[in-house]
């Protein structure tokens, strides 16, 4: 009783700190608090603090409110008009970075305390954990992979100079000339990429298997090369002579002193080739996915209150993608996409935001585990190499 009853006066302050003032989604933290000491999951624990249960009694108390809105009629009837969701208006990794609590710290403790909870998942809470785990898994295994495909081909977004976006502060700057794009601009380019990317997964269409999400990303990646303006031609012709069968080399190798942007099928066809993927036309339907979604997106910053049926194919000559990249509107179209995932990311604890993996800031709580005796470059799916990411990432601790 003594440690529920630090727990709650923890979980007092701890809600205060996260400005969450909505009192009955206060209570409804309180209730799951409870009932998650008084099943005694907590001493199976006893190295976790109360702050790890403080997270756990959240994230069931959102998956209680959702599943009381979805059963009342009247109650989901104006969720459909509003976007469902919870009276707490925080994002998980929100909770997770305040609490200092690891991800899978919490997924061990929130699925333990579901097994007392709900033992036969009538409610389907274990269910849910298991999703939110699977949100991670997909988002780090093909960030992984886009960041190595931006580090094998992207040199000409920026001067031929590969202006990744790094958490080691020892690294030095790439050096460049004065015609490249700024390592500022690149990175914003690099995360502008991801961005579509989670905006064209969210159409009904597109598959969320791990495999479908990374063909998604490639999809993306290739739009990026298309459409970013070149600065200038960097690839030496002697690389790709030398080695006529390296995939990576003749993919640069392409673009070399060409006067009008590569053709989508060739760079869809070099890209799937260099990361294994043998359907092409797979890619060419998604990379479709891609410019529909942009050229929607660039609607709706153009005309915000146009009710009209938006067309979505690519022969549309009202859209001009290159605006997307010119860096006032690269600017105006982070800030857009930032703020509309942000705030659907706040419409529910039990739903990971997928963009956690562009904060560095974020890693002391959303980076993977550390595997014992592996390095930590193997403890997520290798950039290095080609082919669908591997999903089998380590185990909750």
């Amino acid at each position: 009783m003594e440690a529920e009853e630090v727990a709650l006066a923890k979980y007092e302050e701890f809600v205060k700190n996260l400005n969450i003032y909505n009192q009955e989604a206060v209570e409804r933290g309180v209730v799951s608090l409870r009932r998650i000491y008084s099943c005694g999951v907590a001493r199976e624990f006893p190295d976790h603090d109360a702050s790890v249960w403080i997270v756990a009694a959240l994230f069931v108390a959102s998956f209680d409110e959702q599943n009381e809105i979805a059963t009342d009629p009247l109650r989901a009837s104006g969720a459909a008009v509003g976007g469902a969701g919870d009276s707490f208006s925080v994002k998980l990794t929100t909770v997770l970075k305040e609490a200092n609590v690891r991800f899978f710290t919490f997924i061990e403790a929130v699925s333990a305390a579901s097994k007392h909870l709900d033992p036969n998942d009538t409610t389907e809470l274990g269910n849910r954990i298991k999703m939110t785990k699977k949100q991670y898994v997909t988002a780090y295994a093909v960030h992984d992979k886009y960041r190595g495909n931006w580090t094998k081909h992207a040199a000409d977004l920026s001067g031929g100079v590969v202006s990744l976006p790094t958490t080691d502060a020892t690294s030095p700057p790439p050096t460049a000339s004065a015609s490249t794009v700024p390592p500022s601009q690149a990175r914003k380019v690099f995360d502008l990429g991801w961005y579509l990317y989670l905006k064209a997964k969210a159409d009904p269409a597109v598959p969320t298997d791990l495999a479908s999400c990374f063909q998604l990303m490639l999809a993306t990646f290739v739009f990026i090369m298309h459409y970013c303006p070149k600065q200038r031609n960097q690839v030496e012709a002697a690389a790709s002579a030398d080695n006529p069968d390296n995939a990576a080399l003749s993919l640069l190798s392409m673009r070399r002193h060409n006067s009008s942007p590569m053709s989508i099928e060739t760079l869809l066809e070099a890209v799937a080739r260099e990361n294994g993927v043998h359907n092409v036309a797979d890619l060419q339907r998604l990379f479709e996915v891609v410019e529909a979604t942009v050229a929607e997106f660039l609607r709706d910053q153009a005309n915000p209150s146009d009710a009209e049926p938006k067309s979505t194919t690519r022969s549309d000559s009202s859209i001009d993608t290159l605006n997307l990249f010119r860096p006032e509107s690269l600017n105006q179209s982070l800030l857009d996409l930032r703020n509309d995932f942000d705030l659907k990311a706040s419409l529910s604890l039990t739903h990971l935001d997928e963009f956690f993996v562009l904060n560095p800031n974020q890693d002391s709580v959303m980076a993977l585990p550390a595997v014992e005796g592996a390095s930590s470059s193997s403890s997520s799916a290798s950039s290095a190499d080609g082919g669908t990411p591997s999903a089998s990432l380590p185990p909750p601790p």
